[in-house]
């Protein structure tokens, strides 16, 4: 077998070679164009956003202080309002599995905290809050770059507003299927 032109794997007669081995190879392809694609995507969002400075003449610069990414306008809920993960995925350098452990880390920490899940936002104590939120900065360092840690709060809410519904969802199914029995 010699190495073909294109990559340094050496080349096998595809008609000479058992299923087996054709299906490894596929496999083997198909995860490295997976890969590659991932890089791709990747690269693309750090091509936008680095054209998008440029177009708007906001250029790097180490010395000057950064500006914060301000609260987008509207709600993080209901049609035709902005979506949290896509404004994360867009402003920051947060992959789609960075975003999914950032919100489970967050979860996690308001179990820790002892935050029940079926509270609502404004009982929540200011105490376990901050707990929870030192948590989140120190694992997830890109949200400095935000106005008050807004990606966090908005997550807590949503976790809180989601969890109370299901709960009483569920209660309402519970007392409806012992009614009809």
């Amino acid at each position: 077998m010699a190495p073909t032109a294109s990559t340094n794997k050496p080349s096998k007669d595809l008609s000479k070679m058992s299923k087996s081995e054709l299906l490894r190879l596929l496999q083997t392809t198909i995860s490295e164009k997976e890969e590659l694609d991932k890089k791709r995507e990747k690269f693309q969002k750090k091509y936008k956003r680095a054209k998008k400075a440029l177009d708007t003449g906001q250029h790097s610069n180490e010395s000057a202080p950064k500006e914060l990414i301000p609260y987008p306008t509207g709600k993080t809920h209901g049609r035709g309002e902005f979506n949290l993960a896509d404004d994360l995925l867009y402003h920051s350098e947060v992959s789609k599995e960075d975003y999914n452990t950032f919100i489970a880390s967050i979860h996690q920490a308001m179990a820790a905290a002892g935050i029940s899940s079926t509270a609502t936002w404004q009982v929540v104590r200011v105490g376990p809050l901050a707990e929870v939120l030192d948590v989140v900065r120190e694992k997830f360092p890109w949200l400095g770059g935000y106005e008050n840690d807004w990606p966090a709060t908005m997550v807590m809410k949503q976790y809180l507003r989601n969890s109370r519904n299901h709960a009483n969802r569920k209660a309402r199914n519970a007392v409806a299927a012992v009614a009809a029995a």
